[in-house]
This record gives C-alpha cells, sequence and structure tokens, in this order.
C-alpha cells in the first residue's frame, strides 16, 4: 500500500508542477496592425436645371438666365478638395452662326451673382472650389448674348457640370 500512496503522492506532485508551471509562465504579446484605405469621395447633384433664358430678342447682350440659378450641390459626404468646371462639348447651338461662346457663366459659393463671366468652350473651366470638409452649393449664373439677325427658333446646347479632384 505505501506503493500505491508513493505513487499517488507523486503523481498528484507531478500534476500541481506541472499546472504551477502553466501559470507561472509569461504570457506572450505579438503585436498587429490593423489597416483601412478610405478613397476620395466626391458627390455632385444639380439643381434648377436645365438652364433657360426663355425668349430672348436678337442683339441682346448679356441676358440672364430666367428663374433660378443652376446650383452644383457638393455633398457632405465627399472627403476631398473638390473643384466644380464647367465646359460644352457643342460648339454652337445648333447652327454655326449661333456660337457656344455667346453663353457664359459665373461661379460662386456665396450665391451672389459674381461681376466677373467666362466664356463657354470646350475646354473645361472652374466655376468653384470646396475644401476636403465637403459639403456646400456653387450657384452658377449663366448670361447670353444673341447675334443680330439670328433665324427664329429654339436653340439649345449641351453643358456639363464636373466635380473633380483640385489638384491633379
Amino acid at each position: 500500500m505505501k506503493k500505491g500512496i508513493f505513487f499517488a503522492t507523486g503523481l498528484i506532485l507531478s500534476v500541481m508542477l506541472m499546472s504551477g508551471m502553466v501559470m507561472a509562465a509569461d504570457s506572450k504579446n505579438v503585436p498587429t496592425t490593423a489597416s483601412v484605405t478610405i478613397p476620395g469621395y466626391r458627390s455632385l447633384t444639380l439643381l434648377n436645371d436645365p438652364i433657360s433664358f426663355g425668349d430672348v430678342n436678337p442683339g441682346t447682350t448679356n441676358s440672364i438666365s430666367s428663374g433660378s440659378q443652376l446650383i452644383a450641390r457638393i455633398g457632405a459626404e465627399t472627403n476631398v478638395e473638390t473643384l466644380v468646371t464647367t465646359k460644352s462639348e457643342d460648339t454652337t447651338f445648333g447652327i454655326p452662326t449661333f456660337p457656344i461662346s455667346s453663353m457664359t457663366f459665373a461661379g460662386t459659393t456665396i450665391g451672389i451673382e459674381p461681376t466677373t463671366y467666362a466664356t463657354y468652350s470646350t475646354d473645361e473651366k472652374p466655376a468653384c472650389t470646396f475644401n476636403a470638409a465637403g459639403g456646400g452649393d456653387c450657384t452658377i449664373f449663366h448670361r447670353l448674348s444673341v447675334p443680330y439677325a439670328i433665324p427664329a427658333a429654339t436653340y439649345t446646347a449641351d453643358v456639363t457640370i464636373i466635380a473633380k479632384d483640385l489638384t491633379p
């Protein structure tokens, strides 16, 4: 019986020593990193479109568009510096004698009509800028000069409003 007690005591001591060793062991810290990439994002919504001048007599200079002005709204979710530009792929309002350059625009973030206007062309021209904080309205005023002797008709041209990186 002494052998059985000795064996059982030895077994219990062995288990206790092994358990104690496990309990006394140092924990291991393994560092890792977490990463995420947030892409640049911008949203653009046009309000008060299309641009309309209503009836304009031949020979009229700088007739402002009728109704509310075009608004390019940059959404609050925009997280990059944004440049609002405008252009027209059309070079004329339907006929070669009425060029798109007869229409001018001026953009502002404060909603008050600017005094300096740019001429439409196929090249992009800036209207407004927004910082990376996002959100805001760019009011784009339009004026039209109609040459004399232009035939009576309804004329249209496509205009493109673009929201893009402020710095290419």
